[in-house]
């Protein structure tokens, strides 16, 4: 069958691609993990690509020994549902099963001793450069949905008083709306 040019300008819906940034610093602070919603995907739109980055800090003041013993620090951006509050949002942990579009695990870049009168520890993570999510997601259901950050510490025994002290996040994402 032929199709002329006129008849496929009739119908094919009109399709908008553009780039949708969010940032967000120290949105909450719930010690052991955290998330923030950060862009919201409607109904037919599609995440084409996305570009995450996620810094966090931590201060223990005062500590004779390394903070926080031997640790493992896990962060991804996941796609869930909209509305969910930090404390039921999926973590990189507990829930890896979850629809994670990007999960990584972190080591601390920089861990100091920034004060010796007190011993004052300071450990940095963070990414240097912005990290790449190839993965795409057409929400097809009937409720929006959302792209999360979240982070989540595990840590080899419980330490008394560690909170991660700050942290900050971005996510740029390609969109095609229909």
């Amino acid at each position: 069958m032929y199709v002329t040019d006129s008849q496929i300008d009739e119908e094919a819906p009109p399709v908008v691609d553009g780039w949708v940034r969010s940032v967000s610093t120290n949105d909450n602070n719930d010690g052991f993990f955290g998330s923030v919603p950060m862009i919201g995907v409607s109904v037919d739109q599609t995440v084409l690509r996305a570009w995450w980055n996620i810094a966090l800090y931590h201060v223990l003041d005062p500590s004779s020994t390394y903070p926080p013993g031997a640790s493992l620090l896990r962060a991804g951006v996941v796609y869930d549902e909209e509305g969910l509050l930090p404390s039921g949002t999926p973590t990189p942990i507990t829930n890896a099963d979850a629809d994670w579009l990007a999960i990584t695990t972190m080591n601390p870049h920089i861990a100091i001793l920034a004060r010796e009168t007190t011993n004052a520890w300071v450990t940095l993570w963070g990414f240097p450069i912005d990290l790449s999510i190839k993965s795409q997601r057409k929400n097809e259901t009937a409720a929006a949905r959302v792209l999360y950050v979240a982070w989540e510490m595990a840590l080899e025994d419980e330490v008394m008083g560690f909170t991660m002290t700050g942290w900050n996040c971005s996510v740029d994402a390609y969109m095609r709306t229909p």
